[in-house]
C-alpha cells in the first residue's frame, strides 16, 4: 500500500542554514539520510529513520540509532539514488530533498537526473536548499499561488508543446520551448494565481529567491 506521507531525504551537499532548512521538515516526515547527510540532520536537531552510505566523505555512524545501510565504494547508483530507492520500497511516492545542490555540479547534475527516473515510476521528488526550490511536471495544466523571487523553466525533454503561461510578468500562448531555449529564465508571477499548461515533454520549475 502507498503510504500518503511524505520521505525527507537528506544528501550530503551544501546546507548552509540549518535553521532555515529545518523549517522545511515537517514533524511527521520519515527521514532517510544519504552518507554525510546525517550530520546535517543532527545539526538539525532531527532523528533519521534510515542512514544509508558508503562513507566515503563521512565516518561510519557508529552511535546511529536507527538502521544504518553499508554501500560498497565501488557501485552503479549514487548514495542519494539509493536512499530514494529505499523509501519507494517503504511505500513512499512523495519526496523532498535537502542538501542535495551546491557543491561538486557532477553531484548536483545527477540528483536533478533522479526527477524524471522517479517520475516515470510515479514518484514526486522535490530538490530545496535555502533559495531554491526544483521539480519536474508532466503534460497538464497547473496553478500557482502568488509567492515572491523569480520562477524559470526549462524543457528537460527535447521539447515542451503548447507551453502556455499566464498571470506572469511575462505570458506565453503556445510556444514550444527547446532544450536549447533560455527564454523562461527569471520570470515573475504578477497574480494571485497564475497558471502554467503544457501538452508534451517534462517541464523543469525553479523557483529562486534573489
Amino acid at each position: 500500500m502507498v503510504r500518503k506521507d511524505r520521505c525527507v531525504i537528506i544528501g550530503a551537499g551544501v546546507i548552509s542554514d540549518y535553521r532555515k532548512t529545518a523549517e522545511f521538515i515537517d514533524e511527521d516526515d520519515f527521514i532517510i539520510c544519504a552518507d554525510k547527510g546525517y550530520i546535517h540532520c543532527k545539526a538539525m536537531d532531527f532523528d533519521a529513520h534510515l542512514i544509508v552510505g558508503d562513507f566515503d566523505s563521512s565516518p561510519y555512524p557508529k552511535s546511529a540509532s536507527c538502521k544504518v545501510v553499508k554501500l560498497n565504494s565501488e557501485k552503479d547508483e549514487t548514495d542519494l539514488f539509493t536512499a530514494v530507492s529505499e523509501g519507494y520500497k517503504e511505500g513512499f511516492r512523495k519526496f523532498l530533498l535537502l542538501g542535495c545542490l551546491g557543491g561538486r555540479f557532477d553531484h548536483t547534475y545527477a540528483n536533478l537526473t533522479l526527477l524524471a527516473y522517479w517520475l516515470e515510476k510515479g514518484a514526486e521528488i522535490t530538490l530545496r536548499d535555502e533559495r531554491n526550490e526544483i521539480f519536474l511536471l508532466e503534460p497538464g495544466t497547473y496553478t500557482f499561488d502568488k509567492r515572491s523571487g523569480y520562477v524559470s523553466f526549462f524543457a528537460y525533454s527535447e521539447k515542451i508543446e503548447h507551453l502556455t503561461l499566464e498571470g506572469f510578468k511575462y505570458t506565453l500562448d503556445n510556444f514550444c520551448l527547446s532544450n536549447t531555449c533560455g527564454l523562461c529564465v527569471s520570470n515573475e508571477m504578477s497574480c494571485d494565481i497564475c497558471r502554467v499548461s503544457f501538452s508534451s515533454g517534462k517541464l523543469l520549475t525553479v523557483f529562486s529567491l534573489d
